[in-house]
């Protein structure tokens, strides 16, 4: 091992050496010495946060020495190229490297003699992306993600904007819609493949799959499949125990272990055409199926990763509604509580009669359904529902807006009430319920929230408000507003112990 290294070492020097390249003729100095100070043995910076600032002292014994200046960043155990970053005196550099040990090299010559030296020292790269508020946030046609830090408590201290752009040079296409997180996903990293944590970034038109860690991203959709679909506008993805589930284009893709998508599903044996809608009910610690909705044959479908056809759905007990060929167009679905059965509530509105809309509640146990139906009046203020979000786990509420207002509607009575009014001109985003209960570690604690999201948008900015709620209703003022460029559409909290049963997927 001490042989390999000394290789390596003699290497890299040799690589750096290849930097000093002299093309004329030098009258040499004899004895010439050249110093360079103000280089410490060691610097600590964090990616995408920190600037390595520094102007070392160079000096020579040569009165008219004129000095051109390098500066190269290496891994000493990869052999690869070294990234020359500056060939300037002073360096001030965003450290955009993953999280590793590298060796920073400072290297000076003197132009009139040809004499050079090098410095080197060791660059420690660290993260702060495991903790904190990602904000999906879209703007000229393109998604980026906003992250504010959350040191002490889940109030955010401080952002840093456009970590995409910033670790990537690039952005995903299109309208941000929501986020999906795993955390055992196949990510490679120095030739190995490793299971990293990850975020699915998912506009309209494009994905991208993002090392939390460092956020590089691993894959897009040119990369997600063993074949490119022709079309693609991604719409929802999702996962359970038994794998992941990417709907594009109306048709699902699902994959195992690999981090690649398989060939589109068939509807069935005869290759029936079909499009399921973007929402899913999903339990992500449960191999119960999950539920998907086919917008041409109004049909509630399954999924599963195992067979090369969609499910179908069967009526079960009394139920009040057929799950298949239904004649309903659906609005909106969400996940209410997960375990068996797996509850959910739909907002559905008739093809024949589109007046007629109806609230359904659900009772999944994947191939088989029940379904009880509540008609909405026309004088209801959710018959306006532009965005809707469910409550999980908690109050039998369906939150909703109208324009710069957030509404409530109780499952049990239909009575709705005014939750929230945002500023003349603002109009909402995103509704979205999170909550993290956490570990059983008292560090976390801090840490713990139960939040109604109140995304809003208005003159190219975007506003997210964190509201607590007692009963189901929000408190008068939220606990913190996070603010950025662009319109908003999904927020989701980041810490190293969320894992994946902290989030169940839902809208």
């Amino acid at each position: 091992m001490k042989l390999i290294h000394q290789c390596l070492v003699i290497g890299s020097m040799l690589l750096i050496s290849a930097c000093y390249k002299d093309h004329g003729n030098y009258s040499y100095a004899e004895g010439e010495k050249i110093t360079i100070e103000g280089v410490d043995a060691m610097y600590d910076r964090v990616a995408l946060v920190d600037r390595l600032s520094l102007k070392p002292t160079v000096r020579s014994n040569d009165p008219n020495a004129a000095f051109s200046y390098w500066w190269g960043i290496y891994e000493p155990d990869a052999m690869g190229k070294i990234d020359t970053i500056s060939h300037e005196h002073q360096l001030d550099y965003l450290i955009t490297q993953r999280s590793k040990e590298y060796t920073l090299v400072f290297g000076v010559k003197n132009e009139n003699t040809g004499v050079g030296k090098t410095v080197s020292t060791v660059l420690n790269v660290t993260t702060q992306f495991t903790r904190g508020w990602y904000v999906m946030k879209h703007k000229d046609g393109f998604t980026d993600l906003d992250l504010f830090f959350t040191p002490q408590s889940i109030a955010p201290a401080t952002k840093l904007e456009n970590v995409l752009m910033l670790g990537n040079n690039q952005k995903v296409e299109g309208q941000g819609t929501l986020f999906g997180f795993a955390q055992s996903y196949p990510v490679e990293t120095d030739g190995q493949v490793f299971n990293n944590k990850v975020l699915f970034v998912q506009a309209d038109k494009g994905m991208a799959v993002v090392d939390i860690n460092t956020m590089k991203i691993a894959n897009t959709m040119n990369s997600l499949f063993y074949e490119t679909p022709a079309a693609i506008r991604p719409s929802a993805i999702c996962n359970d125990m038994s794998g992941t589930y990417l709907l594009n284009d109306g048709a699902m893709h699902t994959m195992l272990y690999e981090g690649i998508f398989g060939s589109k599903k068939m509807r069935d044996n005869k290759n029936t055409p079909y499009r399921l809608s973007r929402y899913f009910l999903i339990d992500n610690n449960s191999y119960i199926s999950p539920l998907f909705f086919d917008e041409l044959s109004s049909s509630f479908v399954s999924g599963s990763t195992y067979t090369p056809t969609l499910k179908v759905v069967n009526d079960y007990g009394a139920t009040q509604m057929p799950a298949s060929k239904n004649n309903k167009e659906l609005l909106f679905m969400g996940l209410k509580a997960v375990g068996s059965p797996l509850a959910g509530t739909a907002v559905l509105r008739d093809k024949t009669d589109p007046a007629l809309r109806i609230i359904t509640n659900i009772s999944s146990y994947g191939t088989i359904v029940t379904l009880k139906n509540d008609t909405i009046p026309v004088t209801a203020k959710v018959n306006l529902a532009e965005h809707y979000a469910m409550i999980m786990g908690e109050e039998n509420m369906l939150y909703f807006s109208v324009g710069n207002e957030v509404w409530s509607r109780n499952l049990s009575n239909g009575t709705e009430q005014l939750q929230y009014a945002a500023a003349a001109g603002e109009q909402i985003s995103f509704i979205r319920h999170r909550k993290y209960a956490g570990p059983a570690i008292p560090s976390e604690q801090p840490f713990y929230y139960n939040y109604m999201l109140i995304g809003t948008t208005a003159n190219g900015r975007y506003k997210i408000h964190a509201f607590k709620k007692s009963s189901g209703n929000l408190a008068s003022t939220p606990d913190f507003t996070m603010e950025g460029e662009g319109a908003a559409a999904d927020a989701i909290y980041i810490s190293p112990l969320v894992n994946g049963s902290t989030y169940c997927n839902t809208y």
